[in-house]
């Protein structure tokens, strides 16, 4: 399943089928490093989804999150990088 295929189906499942939605998340955390990061994030994911609590946008805005590459993170928001000037 490829971050597309995954942001999808947040999309379709979220608040509809909450399973379906913790296995797209699942697979999209399969590709964060180390484990224990990829798992603390998961779990608390999980957790808001059983629970009802998530807020979709949060959820989306993670998963994007989590799939930048590593050099455009900051603490909380991505950053784009503006190739054309040198």
């Amino acid at each position: 399943m490829n971050f597309a295929q995954v942001r999808a189906c947040l999309i379709l499942n979220l608040g509809y089928k909450h399973e379906k939605a913790v296995g797209a998340l699942e697979a999209a955390f399969a590709l964060v490093r180390p484990k224990r990061v990829r798992m603390n994030i998961f779990n608390t994911l999980k957790a808001q989804l059983r629970s009802n609590k998530a807020q979709f946008g949060n959820l989306l805005n993670t998963v994007d999150f989590l799939h930048a590459p590593l050099q455009h993170r900051s603490k909380n928001t991505i950053k784009t990088v503006d190739y054309s000037k040198k």
